[in-house]
């Protein structure tokens, strides 16, 4: 098989000479192939040569032995340790655990972000996505999920800020986004309302014309 593949290599390069398609490494120098940083050609012009460092080779699979034992058992610790931690808990405990997370999030972007669309956490600053003007991505795509959390006060104050903007803004939009997260998450929110909150509905209207 080597002899093989040596010839093989031989008249690879005797043909590239013959095509011309060759550089200064090929004529006057000697050149390295690499395989996995292991395993050498050494190439000169009428031979090639396999320089082969076993133990490397062999720590190199040692390696790679061990990464595959590993790796899984890394990926899905996160996953056992879940299910150890939340074993004694009752649904109504991780629900309280779930809406806890929430509110967390949300009062950073209420303390650094509120009326803008999305709150940039590392800086704590904001970040507006149409031509610099704020369409209240967050509060809008986020209020359905607090009337479902039955967070009373923060469904006010959010749904307050939202009834009093207007979107009577000249900026470019990105249609998707603005189907799916603000049409959508007005008439979600509405809807989880009790539809009693009519002036959602009417910025629903008001932002689809």
């Amino acid at each position: 098989m080597h002899l093989f593949f040596l010839k093989y290599l031989t008249l690879t390069l005797e043909l590239f000479k013959k095509i011309g398609f060759y550089t200064g490494l090929f004529m006057d120098k000697l050149f390295y192939l690499y395989c996995n940083e292991q395993i050498k050609f050494l190439v000169d012009k009428k031979h090639v040569h396999i320089l082969f460092d076993f133990n490397h080779w062999l720590q190199m699979m040692m390696n790679r032995i061990l990464l595959a034992i590993l790796c899984p058992l890394v990926l899905l610790s996160p996953l056992i340790t879940a299910d150890n931690r939340y074993a004694s808990l009752s649904a109504a405990d991780v629900a309280n655990e779930v809406v806890q997370e929430f509110v967390y999030g949300y009062s950073a972007y209420q303390q650094y972000a509120w009326g803008h669309d999305e709150l940039l956490p590392l800086t704590s600053s904001y970040v507006d996505y149409s031509s610099g003007y704020s369409t209240l991505w967050t509060p809008i795509d986020a209020l359905d999920t607090i009337y479902i959390m039955n967070l009373t006060d923060l469904a006010e104050q959010t749904k307050d800020l939202i009834c009093n903007f207007s979107f009577n803004i000249n900026a470019n939009v990105a249609e998707f986004d603005m189907t799916i997260r603000l049409l959508g998450g007005l008439l979600s929110a509405y809807h989880f309302s009790g539809e009693v909150e009519k002036c959602l509905l009417d910025q629903a209207i008001d932002l689809g014309l």
